[in-house]
């Protein structure tokens, strides 16, 4: 949700599906959302044109300073709760939630909530990762730490970290009888890619709400988040790493 300047290598691979992909799946629906879809994700703030996103206040501030830098002033941004949205039934052509139904305590009625707020014939498009398939080289032990305590965080919070394999049937138990369900990865292999992900994800095992619930719970140590920390930047140092992300995608027709 957040804002950008620019739009380039790894970043633009986290914007460019959704709205490719639901433009072309969009046929049915009202040219202007398609339009506006493909030119927020270039933008990179993944908002629909009169649409709403969920997110804190904090990342709707970088976004609604990317919509006036572009001079945009027919965007909305709310903060709401995904299971219970404040809008009508039918008022969305699209409705969108990339890497959010990981987070959320029931994807199912988050998905069933999306469908009513989406118009007859409109489109819901889901994407989410799936962190047990993640892999990466070297083989360095930190990361493989990182990951098993990322599980038990998210998983404690009420989250499903390998939310990817489980859209599909997400989306059945959802009620959504249309629904076309594809994967796609994320490879992280250049100097620079490995520098905006390593050095991401050393800064949020230091400083993120998942270092916080890892120290309250004792899932880890100070020193141990450190230690992970250094982790990613060895690995985001070594000129043959190489990493890739698996995600579970869906459309659903309406």
């Amino acid at each position: 949700m957040a804002g950008v300047q620019t739009v380039t290598g790894a970043l633009w691979r986290r914007v460019q599906w959704w709205g490719s992909t639901c433009a072309k799946s969009a046929k049915p629906v009202k040219s202007r959302n398609a339009t506006a879809m493909r030119e927020y994700s270039r933008a990179g703030c993944g908002i629909r044109r009169r649409g709403r996103g969920s997110a804190g206040e904090e990342a709707l501030g970088l976004a609604r300073a990317e919509a006036r830098r572009r001079g945009r002033s027919d965007i909305g941004f709310s903060v709401a709760d995904a299971h219970a949205l404040p809008f009508p039934d039918d008022t969305f052509d699209v409705v969108h939630a990339h890497q959010v139904l990981q987070h959320v305590g029931d994807p199912v009625l988050a998905l069933r909530e999306m469908r009513r707020v989406c118009r007859p014939g409109g489109i819901v498009a889901v994407r989410d990762s799936d962190y047990a398939a993640f892999t990466w080289f070297p083989e360095i032990p930190e990361l493989d730490e990182w990951l098993d305590l990322y599980r038990r965080v998210a998983r404690a919070c009420g989250g499903e970290p390998d939310a990817g394999r489980r859209l599909l049937s997400w989306a059945h138990t959802a009620g959504f009888t249309d629904v076309s369900a594809t994967s796609s990865t994320w490879c992280f292999a250049t100097p620079e890619d490995r520098a905006w992900w390593g050095g991401m994800w050393a800064e949020r095992v230091l400083k993120s709400d998942m270092a916080r619930l890892a120290l309250a719970s004792g899932g880890a140590t100070e020193g141990d988040l450190r230690r992970l920390s250094e982790g990613w930047r060895a690995w985001a140092g070594e000129r043959d790493g190489w990493l890739s992300l698996l995600h579970g995608e869906l459309i659903c027709r309406v």
